[in-house]
C-alpha cells in the first residue's frame, strides 16, 4: 500500500506541475474548489444493510475535497476543465471500514447557459482511494480501491473570480474484482462547494450549440475499434455457500463501436462487443463436507460471447468518456448470458490514438472486469 501511495502521489506532482507550467504558460484561467458532499449509501451490499459487525445499516457518507483545474483559452476548441484532486471519505464506521483517502483525475465543462450569471455544468473524477479497513474481509479485500465520481451541477457565477455550485453527485468504489471480495461502494448525493477563479478567465464560460447541421453525414461519423483486457478474482455461488478459488482469470476483448457526433462533445451509435472471460462459467468440485477441491472449466468457446450495445460519449480537450448498456449472446444458464453496462474514459495520445480504461458491470454478479486497452479512431 506504502508503495501504490507513493507512485500514485509522484504521478500527482508530476502532472501537477507539468499542467501549472503549461496553463501559466498559456494564459489560461486557473480554479481552486473545496466542496463537501453528503450522500446516501446504495444498499447494493448485504454488509450496509446490517450484515457488518456492528448490527446496523450504514446509510450515511460524507467527503470532503480540495481539486486544482485549469481551462483553456476561448479560442481553442473545447471550453473544458481539467486537473486534480484529493478527498476525504467517511461511511459512518472507521473501525471497520475506514476513512479512505483519495486521489483523483478532474475533468468537467459548462453544458449550458442558464442566465447570465449562471451554467450547466457536469464533472466527473477517477483516481484511487487508499485505507480501506479490510479486517472482515465482507466488504472489501483490498486496502486501496478504484474511486469514481459523476454529477450534474448548477454553478453560480459572482464576478469573474468566484463561483458556487450545488448538485446531485453518484460515487463508486470498488478494486474491479481484482480480489475477492469486492462488494463494492455506491453513493448518490448532493455536493456543494465554492471555486475562487484567476488568470485569464471570463465572466461565464463559453457554450455551443447542440447540432452541427453545416456539416455531411459522413463527416459526422468516426469508427473506434478497442482492445481490452485485464484480470478477474472469480468465485462460484452453490446452495448459497461462496466457494473462492484462490487464483486469477485473464479477461480480454474487442469492441467496435460507431459514433454520430451530433456536436463536438456529444456522440450517440451501437457498438459491437466480444469478450472472452477464462472464468466464466466454471464448476466447482464438491466433496462430502461441501468444501471445494478443485473445478472443472469449459471447453474455452464456451467462456466467449458476442454482444451489441447502444453508446453515448461525451468528448472533450484530450479525454472522452463513453459508457453504454447492452445484452452480450451465450448458451442459456452461463455467466455471459446477460445485460451488461460498460464505462470507458479514453485519453488521446493523438487525434485518432487513445488508451482506454473502463469497467463492465455484469447483471448476474453486479460487477465484472476492469478494461485496460488501446484504441483508434478510424
Amino acid at each position: 500500500m506504502k508503495v501504490s501511495i507513493f507512485i500514485s502521489t509522484a504521478v500527482a506532482l508530476f502532472m501537477t506541475s507539468g499542467l501549472l507550467l503549461h496553463a501559466q504558460k498559456n494564459s489560461y484561467s486557473h480554479e481552486i474548489s473545496a466542496y463537501g458532499r453528503s450522500s446516501y449509501i446504495l444498499p447494493t451490499s448485504g454488509y450496509f444493510c446490517g450484515s457488518n459487525p456492528t448490527g446496523m445499516p450504514l446509510t450515511q457518507s460524507m467527503s470532503g475535497h480540495l481539486e486544482y483545474t485549469f481551462s483553456y483559452p476561448s479560442e481553442s476548441l473545447y471550453h473544458s476543465y481539467q486537473g486534480i484532486g484529493a478527498g476525504i471519505h467517511s461511511f459512518g464506521s472507521h473501525q471497520y471500514i475506514g476513512t479512505p483517502l483519495s486521489l483523483y483525475f478532474v475533468q468537467g465543462a459548462s453544458l449550458a447557459k442558464m442566465g447570465s450569471w449562471a451554467t450547466l455544468d457536469y464533472r466527473w473524477n477517477l483516481g484511487l482511494s487508499y485505507g480501506w479497513q479490510n479486517k472482515e474481509s465482507k466488504l472489501t479485500s483490498t486496502k486501496t480501491n478504484a474511486y469514481l465520481s459523476i454529477g450534474m451541477y448548477l454553478s453560480l457565477y459572482a464576478g469573474r473570480h468566484f463561483k458556487l455550485s450545488v448538485g446531485p453527485e453518484f460515487a463508486h468504489y470498488s478494486n474491479g474484482d481484482t480480489k475477492f471480495p469486492n462488494g463494492g461502494t455506491n453513493t448518490v448525493g448532493l455536493r456543494a462547494g465554492m471555486s475562487v477563479r484567476t488568470g485569464n478567465c471570463e465572466r461565464l464560460p463559453e457554450t455551443d450549440r447542440l447540432l452541427r447541421k453545416e456539416e455531411p453525414f459522413s463527416k459526422r461519423m468516426s469508427y473506434d475499434l478497442t482492445f481490452h483486457g485485464a484480470w478477474r478474482a472469480d468465485r462460484n455461488i452453490i446452495d448459497n455457500r461462496i466457494y473462492v478459488i484462490n487464483r486469477k482469470f485473464p479477461v480480454c476483448g474487442i469492441t467496435f463501436n460507431p459514433l454520430y457526433h451530433f456536436n463536438r462533445y456529444v456522440s450517440l451509435g451501437p457498438s459491437l462487443d466480444f469478450i472472452y472471460d477464462s472464468s466464466a462459467d466454471l464448476v466447482p468440485q464438491i466433496n462430502g463436507q461441501k468444501e471445494m477441491t478443485g473445478y472443472d472449466q469449459p471447453q474455452w468457446w464456451k467462456q466467449m460471447a458476442p454482444g451489441i450495445s447502444l453508446r453515448t460519449e461525451f468528448r472533450m480537450a484530450f479525454v472522452a468518456v463513453n459508457a453504454g448498456y447492452g445484452y452480450s449472446f451465450c448458451h442459456k444458464g452461463s455467466e455471459l448470458d446477460v445485460t451488461y453496462f460498460i464505462f470507458n474514459m479514453k485519453t488521446f495520445m493523438s487525434d485518432r490514438f487513445y488508451l482506454n480504461v473502463g469497467y463492465r458491470l455484469n447483471s448476474k454478479i453486479s460487477t465484472h472486469c476492469l478494461m485496460f486497452g488501446l484504441g483508434w479512431s478510424l
